[in-house]
């Protein structure tokens, strides 16, 4: 039986190769929940003049940094992704190494990854009846509650029920109520309740990347035994001990067996998906990075067929 943890890391990678596009943003001149006035961009070709004229717009007090408010309005605005206060805090404090939770150019510009992973909302997979890996783990439900949420597509969505239902399902994502209002504030004020589906659908989008970076960070933090932002080949080590600790106590029959074993194989193929050797070590941006480059070579592997 597959841990946790394993699930969730191989199941980001299954969710990438479902995409339609790597590592593009939606740069908007007027940025709304509708996507209006919308023009592609790759994050790869964004120059560094190019990511300075996105900041200064957003470093409203021009004091070369913004505020964790301002880098979630910026995201949301510019590449029509979404993630809380409290994340940014927590994504830009590892992005510093926890040294600071200072925000400037610099910290912007290593957000790229976990930007692309969160502005990755046009083509969320849809669930299928025969979407599982086993009776009782659904891999696909576990790294995307969108798939969760089945409401009749004909009715309109009340605004308790809308927050209640966004509550409930990302519950990683948001701590509170109080903290799900966030993604409400940013859209701005939505003049008549009950909003219609479509709306809906496109916020469980959002919100559908926002978790699954939110899971890839929680995954790193339990890899970094030290607590340092740092992960090296020891600290990966004893993460795929406890890894295989665990299969072995879900294993508990020998039908589980098998599935122990693909365990261990699967874990061999994480330490070769993060690049990490016996002299190496890894930050957060480069984890981000590396994962982002995976669905990369997928999707030109893809192209050259």
């Amino acid at each position: 039986m597959f841990s946790k943890n394993i699930i969730i890391l191989l199941c980001v990678v299954c969710f990438m190769v479902k995409i339609s596009t790597a590592g593009k943003g939606n740069i908007a001149d007027e940025a709304s929940i509708s996507g209006t006035s919308t023009v592609d961009i790759n994050l790869d070709e964004l120059t560094t003049n190019q990511w300075q004229k996105i900041f200064e717009k957003y470093d409203t007090n021009n004091i070369g940094s913004i505020s964790s408010k301002e880098l979630q309005k910026l995201i949301f605005e510019v590449f029509h992704g979404f993630l809380t206060v409290r994340h940014a805090e927590l994504y830009v404090e590892l992005i510093n190494l926890k040294q600071s939770r200072e925000i400037g150019l610099k910290q912007l510009e290593k957000m790229k990854p976990i930007i692309g992973f969160l502005s990755q909302t046009d083509s969320t997979p849809k669930a299928k009846e025969d979407d599982t890996i086993s009776s009782d783990n659904d891999v696909n439900t576990k790294t995307n509650p969108y798939k969760r949420l089945n409401p009749n597509q004909n009715e309109a969505i009340l605004k308790k029920e809308f927050v209640e239902s966004i509550t409930s399902n990302y519950k990683i994502v948001f701590s509170s109520e109080e903290e799900t209002l966030e993604i409400l504030d940013l859209i701005g004020p939505i003049e008549t309740w009950p909003i219609e589906w479509p709306k809906f659908e496109e916020i469980l989008k959002m919100l559908s990347a926002s978790y699954l970076v939110v899971s890839l960070y929680n995954v790193f933090c339990s890899m970094d035994k030290g607590g340092d932002g740092v992960i090296d080949a020891n600290e990966l080590k004893a993460w795929n001990d406890d890894q295989r600790e665990t299969a072995s106590r879900e294993a508990a029959t020998e039908e589980a067996a098998p599935k122990e074993s693909a365990t261990n194989e699967s874990l061999i193929e994480i330490m070769k998906m993060l690049g990490l050797k016996d002299d190496s070590s890894i930050d957060f941006n480069k984890y981000m990075e590396n994962l982002s480059d995976i669905y990369k070579q997928y999707s030109l592997s893809k192209t050259l067929k």
